[in-house]
């Protein structure tokens, strides 16, 4: 037996050697006296759940009820079980009656006709548990589980409680002999009259819960016991019967059955979007599909239009944020949009109006830009702004006229006052600024923060910009020579590593940083008369060496420097441009043209080499002249009058000439795109899902570090497990590499040609009869229509171009893959577009539209008329998609 886990931790049994299960129930309440009142209904409900939710089948079910439960009858049943139970076969025996127990404490079962009409036992009619014990040792089963709800039934458990919790695989592989008692050495509740016993209640629950996946009598009993503990005085107990081999690797396993209609019954029940999509994976051909799909749009809907009201009701942008959030592409999404941003506006605009009140107060030139930079969509209070702004940068403005000048809205002077605190003494004015400048210029540099901060201190004071750049120039250029001044800066800069600096030194420095003032100084003079000057006195050669040395040995480290914060910025450029390199050949090959000794060389270079594993061709296009036809369900035309999942009555419609592609995407082309694009997440899932498995249909695409590849001999078989997204991505990927229209069918569009230019056929490959020598799709007999013809049933996809296409070139338009369409789906769509030309729904919703029907749907799914819709976040092993070109 092999096991492997699917992606919801199920365990899912691939081979295993399949038993035939017995069952032997006795169930007795009609007792002469001592009557009890649920053990007949506690039996009989224990059948109806094994037969209906597990592989256990009526011609193997044996029961006995109240008068027919003697001892005779039973102790013969026994003996009938031992001739036909094969030692290759299970058994279940469950007992519900009165039990007792004798004085030598060996338990007993009490059959119908072992209690006198004045309440005693005859023990000689009673059936004793080591009797018991040795019929089930005479029955050779592979598997025995004896259940007992009866007093003192404990004392058939030998060996305590000591199984053990095994794998599946193991369990069923080796023999086992294990009982489970509703109580040990003790009397167990009967229960209210009309309900279960507590120990069948929990007993029946848990079998009716666990019916989803495989599982061992150990996990049931756990199960059962920890209930029975919590709810009831009385103690489960379980363990080994002393009889033939006990076998502790091994235990029974309940396999459950897999029953479509009771699956169908219980998702009608909960009635959730969860429950319908599982049926619909566990049941892909199930003729409830249809029902299942459209009750999922309608529940999406549902809880599309709750969320929506729930977001109206505090009608607040982050309801509507939240809405949008679960539902972005929901039937009320751009009602939601827009409220969401009236009421953003409204917000900025009262915050808008508090920070205007406030550049009134301050009214700087910093304030007024400030506000314009953050609030400029609201024009009426930006104009306001602008006009402050340019009162005070226009020094030529007149004091009475800034200090009278008043706003529309408000009537309030504004007051330019606290910027004219020195009123008409200038001196004092360039005092303040000169003291705060000098404070700032301290370290040699002006922070923005300070600089914002001096442009408030010039408007507070008044003083125009050629005042303080007289002021700035003054301090930064002093009139002592340009170089004193630089020794001034050298002195502080070296400070802390010069313990003492000798006057030959300084002298240097000074000759250096002043050289062409110095060379001003002692050049040969005009006035050669003049005795005092000290014109065309020489320096000492040496000393001149000197000085050239050193100007020549700073002219070096400035340029050492200058290079070294060239190639940092080159640096960072390069990192900058290779972490947003896309994965595409043109972007590769310009990065190396670019940076032809980058450090990143050898990965761009592998990445390119990758690249060429796959090269790009243009899909195969087929030319797909326009016209008008009857699109929709043609009744006593399109499957005997068999109207389900058309949901479009028959109306005329007229569309433009298109070219659409002779085949479905292929697995090669959709990784060349995965390769330059990679699998980007869209809608809250990615493009198309890598883990995607589902029987024999696997995902053929993988990863393998930055290179999508394609499973070797699946090249030319559709992808599959593609979102709408992911096909919408390859579309525009496509269009922007070819510089053509690329883009999804409309629904219209996929019908039109899928009928030969709208002729009156079934399928999509221009015949009436769905035959499997043609079609790829659910072709066994089960499944067969008055159109279709049995066959082989292939049960995966087939490559792209199987089977012959129709009349325009067209491959696989029925069957193999269902396809997405561009439109939103509606099943009043068409109603209400009658006589359009080239429709298409663009209208929001929760499904967009797929046709054509897969290589897992019967033929009724793959007829031209059908259409389905799904949410576009959906993948699955069934689909796929197909190109068109705008004309």
């Amino acid at each position: 037996m092999e096991n492997e886990e699917n992606n919801r931790g199920r365990v899912i049994i691939k081979h295993r050697e399949k038993r035939t299960n017995h069952l032997f129930v006795i169930g007795i309440d009609e007792y002469k006296s001592r009557q009890l009142y649920n053990a007949v209904k506690d039996a009989k409900k224990l059948v109806e759940i094994l037969t209906t939710y597990y592989e256990f089948d009526a011609p193997n079910v044996h029961t006995l009820y109240n008068e027919d439960a003697t001892k005779e009858n039973i102790i013969k049943k026994f003996k009938d079980l031992e001739r036909k139970v094969r030692q290759e076969d299970n058994l279940i025996v469950y007992f519900a009656g009165h039990g007792d127990m004798q004085k030598n404490k060996k338990g007993y079962w009490i059959p119908t006709d072992a209690i006198s009409n004045h309440g005693e036992t005859n023990e000689i009619m009673v059936i004793e548990n080591v009797l018991v014990q040795s019929y089930l040792e005479d029955i050779n089963a592979f598997h025995t589980l004896l259940i007992a709800d009866a007093c003192f039934a404990g004392t058939l458990v030998s060996r305590g409680n000591n199984t053990t919790n095994r794998h599946i695989e193991t369990a069923d592989k080796h023999k086992s002999r294990i009982v489970f008692a509703s109580g040990g050495l003790q009397e167990v509740s009967d229960g209210a009259i009309g309900e279960h016993s507590p120990f069948a209640k929990n007993l029946l629950t848990t079998l009716v819960n666990k019916a989803t996946a495989p599982f061992t009598s150990l996990e049931l009993i756990v199960e059962v016991t920890k209930g029975a503990v919590q709810k009831l005085n009385q103690d489960p107990v379980y363990g080994f019967l002393p009889i033939g081999e006990i076998g502790q690797n091994g235990d029974f396993v309940f396999y459950p059955k897999d029953n479509e209609e009771i699956a169908w019954q219980d998702a009608q029940q909960e009635h959730t979007i969860p429950a319908y999509e599982n049926f619909v994976r566990k049941y892909p051909q199930s003729q409830y599909n249809i029902q299942a799909e459209r009750n999922i749009i309608l529940l999406n809907e549902a809880l599309d239009e709750q969320a929506y009201r729930k977001a109206e009701k505090p009608n607040t942008s982050a309801a509507y944020t939240e809405y949008l959030q679960t539902y972005p592409y929901g039937k009320y999404a751009n009602q939601a949009k827009e409220k969401r941003k009236a009421l953003d506006l409204a917000d900025t605009r009262k915050k808008a109006d508090k920070a205007f009140e406030k550049a009134k107060k301050i009214n700087t030139i910093t304030e007024w830009e400030d506000f314009i930079d953050t609030y400029d969509k609201f024009e009426d209070l930006r104009s306001k702004a602008e006009e402050a702004k340019n009162l005070l940068s226009n020094p030529k403005t007149p004091d009475k006229l800034i200090e009278h000048q008043t706003f529309e809205k408000s009537g309030t002077p504004i007051s330019f006052g606290e910027g004219q605190r020195w009123g008409e003494n200038k001196d004092k004015a360039k005092a303040e600024y000169t003291e705060l400048f000098q404070e700032f210029y301290k370290d040699k540099v002006i922070t923005p923060i300070e600089r914002k901060q001096l442009r408030k201190t010039q408007n507070e004071l008044g003083l125009t910009e050629q005042e303080v750049k007289e002021i700035e120039d003054s301090i930064i250029t002093p009139k002592t020579s340009q170089g004193f001044q630089n020794i001034i800066r050298l002195t502080k800069d070296f400070r802390r590593q010069l313990t003492a600096v000798s006057l030959t030194t300084l002298l240097l420095l000074i000759i250096v940083l002043n050289w062409e003032s110095i060379r001003r100084t002692f050049a040969p003079q005009e006035n050669a008369n003049d005795t005092t000057s000290t014109a065309g006195t020489k320096l000492p050669e040496t000393v001149v060496q000197q000085a050239d040395t050193i100007n020549k040995d700073n002219t070096d480290a400035e340029k050492a420097k200058q290079r070294q914060a060239e190639l940092e910025i080159a640096k960072q450029e390069e990192q900058t441009a290779y972490k947003a390199l896309k994965n595409d050949k043109k972007s590769l090959t310009a990065f190396l043209q670019k940076y032809p000794k980058s450090t990143y060389k050898a990965d761009v270079q592998k990445r390119l080499d990758l690249l060429k594993d796959l090269p790009f061709t243009e899909p195969k296009m087929v030319y797909v002249e326009g016209g008008t036809y009857d699109m929709g369900y043609k009744e006593g035309r399109d499957g005997d009058n068999d109207n389900y999942m058309s949901n479009a009555t028959l109306h005329e419609v007229t569309l433009s000439s298109f070219q659409m592609g002779a085949y479905e995407v292929s697995n090669q082309e959709f990784a060349t795109f995965l390769n330059e694009k990679g699998n980007q997440t869209e809608g809250g899932v990615a493009w198309i899902d890598l883990a995607g498995s589902y029987g024999n249909e696997k995902c053929r695409i993988s990863k393998s570090g930055a290179t999508f590849k394609v499973q070797q001999g699946y090249e030319n078989y559709p992808v599959i497990y593609v979102s709408w997204f992911g096909a919408r991505a390859y579309c525009n990927w496509l269009a922007g590499k070819t510089g053509k229209k690329y883009r999804l069918p409309t629904e219209a569009e996929w019908e039109y040609a899928t009928r030969q230019k709208g002729e009156s056929v079934m399928f999509g490959n221009g015949t009436d009869i769905a035959d499997p020598s043609q079609m790829n799709f659910y072709s066994l007999e089960t499944a067969k229509k008055s159109y279709s013809v049995a066959g082989n049933y292939r049960g995966k996809t087939v490559p792209v171009n199987s089977f012959s296409p129709n009349s325009l070139g067209l491959y696989n338009m029925s069957g193999n893959v269902w396809e997405w369409c561009e439109d939103w789906y509606a099943s009043d769509f068409y109603e209400k577009t009658r006589g359009a030309k080239n429709p298409v729904n663009k209208n929001s919703g929760t499904a967009r539209v797929r046709r054509g029907g897969s290589w897992g749907n019967d033929p009724g799914f793959c007829r031209v008329a059908v259409r389905l819709g799904n949410p576009p976040s959906l993948s699955g092993h069934y689909l796929g998609f197909r190109l068109v070109i705008s004309l």
